[in-house]
């Protein structure tokens, strides 16, 4: 509900603080008075256009500001979700504009589009009146009533959940055959990539263990063939042992030196041979140690020759060669087996369209009679309303099987004729601005038992009517107000009546500005303005007679329907209390309070 609006500088509103209880408050005041601009302050926060000339004259800036309480569990609540705003009680609504083009639309403190202050403000406030009615004139805002008022919604969500599935399987049958279709030329590639993998006949691990051991044979040869080069060096027919040999034998033939000069020479070019004899003989044990197979190393080599050559072609590692293996065979399998799966899906859409086209067949039978029920209820709310010989009728029709959805295959139109005789057309073209108006009012009666729009707000739908219209106007609105918050704005002292908070609109006026303000009345006050509204200027006893019975009778029916919605309770002292609070407020007398 709405529990507060804030308007400030705007129009020929200058600052504006008004808060609101359940129940039903009336809107009265002089015509011209401003009670229109309230409801263009509202509709600023519902998403309506903001526009620089709305501000005051001689202001700089605007705002409005509305605060409605809802409970965590409203639905409101899904279309803020992706705005990050935290989920209270209450929901606080701004939109403010200046004359540099700032137009702000805020929910909680958070800026949210435009868009989503429209749903926003759709779940939470209705307006009708005369030429506020665009919500219900929507086709698909007429579906959704039905759908509310027929109470099947296993049937809604079995047709949704059919649609759904159907569309999956669509989409998957459609996403294959572009698969096969795209991948025709692949599939060539893939049987020779797959075909040249498997006869590598490679193992997870494989690669990365030849490599390791092909280094390792890298570095034993590189050793053995350094030891041969040592060895070649040493006892080769140039090597280095035979040259010493040939050394020590030339010292052994010379006789021509003292042998003590030598002994030396001697000595060391024997040590020398020692060591080259020792050497030799070292490298025959050590040799053995790392002698290798180059046959064998040869074909590791070629081996992983065959893995990089492949693993370049396919810009992959080549240990990577096992898993590319599994991938190009799966996705070589799939197209293989795509036709396959082309039937399955083929077949799974027909059966989807079989399970959809039942569930919104059932569906469509539950509209029709839904619909045949609305159509009695709220033809039979008409003649009260002055709309004694207007029938109305919810045409159920379906549609061509391109627009059927999750909806189910029906668009739904509400109907009516204000005379016998005349056709049937949609209630926007049926009818005039007021009654179009009571008619949303009786269709409202019916179907706010289940809608979960918490606050209507009607403008002026009792226009021209008088008498046992307007009271009967008044009634419906008050009965409305049992479970809905509800406001009216009224010219009739017979729907004015039934208010359980008044609140008059005036307007002040001076050589500079034109100010218009709001006043929260008393219950004499009350009193007083419902007898302006019956006489005019001047108040004269017969009015204030008249206005007095309005009031008791608006409180005899509100005792009335306390009763229906609380047969549980005793309500004689509420009642008695009202009655001498009224009473004493209007002047009436002990032998004049309210009857029960």
């Amino acid at each position: 509900m709405l529990k507060s609006l804030n308007i400030h500088e705007f129009i020929i509103i200058e600052d504006l603080s008004l808060t609101f209880k359940p129940g039903i408050t009336v809107l009265t005041g002089e015509t011209g008075a401003g009670k229109s601009i309230l409801l263009d302050a509202l509709g600023l926060i519902l998403g309506d256009v903001g526009e620089a000339d709305l501000i005051r004259a001689g202001s700089k800036d605007s705002f409005v500001r509305a605060q409605f309480e809802a409970s965590t569990k409203h639905p409101v609540w899904k279309s803020l979700t992706p705005y990050d705003i935290e989920i209270k009680s209450d929901i606080l609504i701004e939109r403010i504009l200046d004359r540099e083009g700032r137009n702000e639309t805020l929910v909680n403190g958070k800026p949210v589009p435009i868009e989503i202050m429209k749903d926003v403000g759709y779940q939470l406030c209705e307006i009708h009146g005369q030429f506020a009615n665009q919500s219900i004139l929507d086709p698909n805002k007429q579906l959704e009533l039905l759908d509310l008022v027929g109470g099947y919604r296993v049937l809604l969500e079995q047709t949704a959940k059919a649609w759904w599935d159907l569309k999956g399987f669509e989409k998957a049958l459609d996403d294959e055959r572009k698969f096969m279709a795209n991948s025709a030329a692949e599939r060539e590639f893939l049987s020779k990539a797959v075909a040249e993998l498997k006869a590598l006949r490679t193992q997870p691990g494989e690669f990365e263990k030849m490599d390791a051991e092909y280094n390792e044979l890298v570095r034993i040869r590189t050793i053995n063939e350094m030891l041969q080069s040592i060895q070649s060096q040493l006892v080769a027919g140039t090597g280095a042992q035979r040259l010493l040999v040939s050394a020590n034998r030339v010292l052994e033939k010379q006789k021509n030196l003292d042998p003590e000069v030598l002994e030396n020479l001697v000595k060391h070019m024997a040590a020398c041979l020692a060591s080259c004899h020792a050497a030799s003989d070292e490298l025959l044990v050590v040799m053995p140690k790392f002698e290798f197979d180059a046959e064998y190393m040869h074909k590791v080599e070629d081996r992983l020759n065959k893995f990089d050559a492949i693993a370049e072609k396919h810009e992959v590692a080549g240990n990577e060669l096992p898993d590319l293996l599994v991938r190009l065979d799966a996705k070589l399998q799939r197209i293989l087996k795509a036709p396959e799966f082309i039937k399955e899906l083929e077949d799974k859409v027909m059966v989807a369209k079989g399970e959809y086209a039942r569930k919104a067949q059932a569906l469509s039978e539950a509209r029709k009679h839904s619909a045949k029920d609305l159509s009695e209820q709220i033809t039979a709310e008409m003649p009260p309303l002055k709309l004694n010989r207007a029938q109305f009728i919810v045409e159920v029709s379906e549609l061509p099987s391109n627009r059927w959805s999750h909806l189910g295959m029906n668009e739904v139109l509400f109907t009516a004729r204000i005379n016998p005789g005349m056709p049937f057309t949609t209630i926007a073209k049926t009818a005039s601005g007021g009654e179009l108006a009571r008619m949303i009012l009786a269709l409202k009666v019916i179907v706010q038992r289940v809608q979960s729009t918490e606050t209507l707000i009607f403008d002026e739908i009792d226009t021209g009517l008088g008498g046992p219209t307007a009271s009967a106007v008044g009634e419906r609105l008050a009965r409305l107000s049992d479970q809905t918050q509800v406001f009216v704005i009224t010219h009739s002292p017979q729907v004015a009546a039934r208010g359980e908070q008044h609140m008059k609109v005036e307007k002040t006026a001076d050589n500079k500005t034109t100010t218009s303000n709001v006043l929260m009345l008393t219950e004499d006050e009350r009193f007083d303005e419902i007898a302006r509204m019956l006489a005019g200027e001047e108040i004269t006893p017969e009015a204030k007679a008249a206005a007095q019975s309005l009031m008791r009778e608006a409180a005899r029916a509100a005792v009335i329907r306390r009763k229906e919605l609380h047969p549980e309770r005793d309500i004689e002292a509420e009642l008695l209390a009202e009655a001498a609070a009224r009473n004493a407020a209007t002047g009436a007398g002990a032998g004049d309070q309210v009857a029960h």
